[in-house]
């Protein structure tokens, strides 16, 4: 690493810069060689983006794909780069075409799981120099590569939520939902469910958006893949206080791939996230209930509680269950086994995080009986 750094830092790489940049980047794939990697690299590595050598364009792509690999995982490289004033140079580099895609790399990596540094990064202007990559162009792959940077700067971080926001990311994310395929469109509505969770203004603008439909035929692609995930906890968000919103996701087809999450990974966080989501749809809504049962949800959902009873996502099926009775559907919970594993959840102890779910669920279980008892 250190004559890498050497060649660099004296000139002497000439016209093998791109090489030397892109052997440090591969060297720091390794977590050992990214301890090693210190501020000598950062400063030449950082003096490529903006050096008069012969090919400047990719020197300074080289430059960001080091940058990038050297500070995945690295707080201490991180704050190397943030200290010596890393930041605002690969955000300059966003309005190049040619450079954008790997800038945005860089600045993920740099930003993830940094506070300090997603903070410098919204001083610098840098969320409304990101959103300008997609609006230019939301089909390319460094519009792609901007969306994973977005999401890295605003996980746990309301601040960034709100910045990306009020810059009118919604819109922006939405149009790259909407215009650009998979994989691209598995990264907007990743933002956007990170947005859902952070703020209340921002699920009032995608409810709003024409999103619906590109929604759910991202959702129906793979019910195991982390975009279904993401797609169920927008869903959940937007429908949650919207009737209209349930209807119009019911009528385009948005219960089918749910349920077909709950048994494509009833043992993974996005089957929780998708109880919320079919919950959501059934509230107050029995043309919804009913088709969510006609689905299979049921079998689903007990099949849920029975595989992870004592985690978080027992709780979320048991919500859903009670969302889910009616006059109707309270025959299925029987003889689909959601009552009995909703009993078995109350023989497990109070201490479950379901425990208070499922006897709400068994207990609007027991009130669809009565309303469906026949008159003596």
């Amino acid at each position: 690493m250190d004559s890498l750094v050497d060649l660099l830092g004296e000139g002497n790489a000439g016209s093998n810069v791109e090489l030397v940049s892109m052997a440090i980047s591969n060297l720091c794939a390794s977590s050992l060689n990214r301890k090693a990697f210190g501020s000598r690299c950062v400063n030449s590595l950082l003096s490529l983006l903006t050096a008069e050598v012969e090919n400047k364009t990719g020197a300074a792509r080289c430059a960001c794909l080091a940058l990038a690999s050297a500070c995945q995982n690295s707080p201490e490289n991180q704050e190397v780069v943030r200290s010596y004033r890393g930041l605002q140079p690969l955000l300059d580099l966003l309005d190049k075409d040619s450079v954008a895609g790997p800038s945005a790399q860089a600045l993920s990596s740099i930003c993830r799981n940094n506070q300090r540094c997603q903070s410098d990064l919204m001083y610098y202007g840098g969320t409304k120099s990101l959103l300008k990559v997609i609006d230019r162009d939301p089909t390319t792959a460094a519009a792609l590569h901007v969306a994973q940077a977005l999401a890295s700067l605003c996980e746990d971080n309301p601040s960034a939520c709100e910045s990306i926001r009020s810059t009118g990311g919604v819109s922006t994310l939405v149009n790259m939902l909407n215009s650009a395929g998979h994989p691209s469109g598995s990264q907007a509505i990743r933002v956007l469910s990170l947005l859902c969770r952070q703020s209340d203004a921002s699920v009032e603008e995608i409810r709003q958006a024409e999103a619906k439909q590109s929604m759910v035929s991202l959702l129906s692609v793979n019910p195991a893949a982390p975009a279904a995930e993401a797609v169920a906890i927008v869903i959940a968000a937007t429908c949650s206080k919207d009737n209209e919103n349930r209807v119009q996701l019911a009528a385009i087809g948005a219960v089918p791939p749910l349920v077909a999450i709950l048994h494509a990974v009833p043992d993974e966080p996005a089957a929780g996230e998708a109880c919320r989501a079919l919950k959501a749809l059934c509230v107050d809504n029995y043309d919804n209930q009913v088709t969510v049962t006609k689905e299979g949800a049921i079998h689903g959902l007990a099949k849920l509680l029975r595989t992870v009873p004592t985690q978080t996502e027992a709780a979320y099926a048991a919500n859903a269950l009670a969302a889910l009775c009616n006059s109707f559907t309270g025959k299925f919970l029987m003889s689909q086994g959601a009552v009995s594993a909703l009993a078995a959840i109350l023989h497990l102890g109070r201490d479950l995080p379901a425990y208070e779910d499922a006897a709400i669920a068994l207990e609007a279980y027991r009130r669809s009986c009565v309303r469906t008892a026949p008159e003596k």
